[in-house]
């Protein structure tokens, strides 16, 4: 029945008495808000499924920059945390270890600016920088050796370093480095060549390599990936003339006339790229996360991990003084070894935003980005 109709109805006295029509009245006025009620109930539904799990209740923004070895880490856990927490946006970019050190300390702007570093922060002075980047026991807070620490640490994840090469097809082997006094075989790289190659004048390329050109890659920028493989080299702080040298987290490559070309540059990735796409009758080497070597998630099947002693850089042998670390510390005698740690940094205790994006990391959601990036949990 039609509104007209319902109208003319009620009106034909005849037809019905007022009793009669006042409880029809009442009775389509019921069914009317029923409908409305429904109408109502169904927005409300869909938009709650819309919305899922998204928490509208932390908003802000986020700026982290710093180690290229942690930015593929960060770039996906933005992309994940925004989409959970759609009032937040996150910035990323690189720049080294050691502006993610120094974007920390520096800040003015202490509820938004965090840097990345693929190391702990350092024991020294960086004096890369102006101003100076102070010591940890008198810039980092847990540190609290100092009343003035101000930065905050928190530890992401865990990474190794290993030395990359090109390789047209994965070999059955992978090369081995080991502290042998001579090359053994084609697939051994000796410790003492390689650190020569770094650090020597005028070195000869090691007789694992077949080819008559090397090019030997390293990180033109303060990076935490070279600090890491320049300790486990033992690269000298003070050059002899044309040796090899690292001085306040920069590399200075000896001089070599001997076939062997040394090539910095500013990222994993570019390192990663440049050994992928090596130049014909020339073999290439530089140091590396894993992450960024064979079919890990950041790496590429023609870069190839070396291992330490046989043991190769896994989530089995993981984590600063374990497996790999200790193989690596065995052949280079020294203290140093190839695992270290990834941490963010920030200027103050975090709140806000902030501290929502760093539980969320360390957490389950954060861990399964790190372990999908092809890194490793703490």
């Amino acid at each position: 029945m039609n509104k007209k109709n319902i109208k003319q109805f009620l009106l034909d006295a005849k037809a019905i008495s007022p009793a009669i029509a006042t409880l029809i009245l009442i009775v389509i006025a019921a069914v009317a808000a029923a409908g409305i009620g429904l109408i109502v109930q169904n927005a409300q539904t869909k938009s709650a499924s819309q919305v899922g799990s998204q928490d509208l209740s932390t908003s802000g923004t986020l700026n982290i920059k710093g180690s290229t070895t942690v930015l593929p880490i960060t770039q996906a856990a933005a992309a994940a945390f925004e989409k959970q927490y759609p009032a937040v946006v996150i910035n990323t970019a690189g720049g080294g270890s050691g502006f993610g050190r120094y974007f920390a300390y520096t800040t003015t702007n202490t509820t938004e600016d965090m840097g990345a570093s693929s190391e702990v922060w350092p024991a020294t002075i960086d004096t890369s920088f102006n101003p100076n980047v102070p010591t940890r026991d008198n810039a980092v807070i847990q540190a609290a050796a100092s009343s003035s620490a101000s930065v905050y640490e928190t530890k992401i994840a865990t990474g190794m370093v290993v030395m990359g090469y090109y390789a047209s097809a994965a070999p059955t082997t992978p090369m081995n480095v080991t502290n042998f006094t001579a090359s053994a075989a084609a697939t051994t790289l000796n410790y003492m060549d390689l650190q020569a190659v770094y650090s020597v004048a005028d070195t000869a390329i090691p007789t694992t390599f077949s080819n008559a050109k090397l090019n030997v890659y390293y990180r033109s920028d303060n990076s935490g990936t070279m600090d890491t493989f320049a300790a486990w080299m033992k690269i000298p702080t003070t050059a002899a003339t044309g040796a090899g040298s690292y001085v306040s987290h920069v590399y200075t490559p000896p001089t070599n006339t001997k076939g062997i070309t040394y090539i910095g540059l500013k990222s994993n990735e570019d390192i990663r790229d440049a050994i992928a796409t090596c130049p014909a009758g020339t073999d290439c080497i530089g140091p590396v996360d894993v992450g960024f070597t064979g079919t890990n998630a950041q790496g590429k099947p023609t870069v190839i991990a070396t291992t330490q002693n046989g043991v190769k850089a896994d989530a089995n042998s993981k984590g600063v003084g374990k497996t790999y670390d200790s193989a690596s510390i065995a052949n280079s005698n020294n203290a140093k070894g190839l695992a270290r740690d990834l941490y963010y940094y920030n200027n103050g205790v975090p709140s806000g935003a902030m501290k929502s994006y760093l539980d969320w990391m360390t957490g389950i959601n954060g861990q399964a980005i790190v372990t999908g990036q092809g890194f490793f949990s703490p």
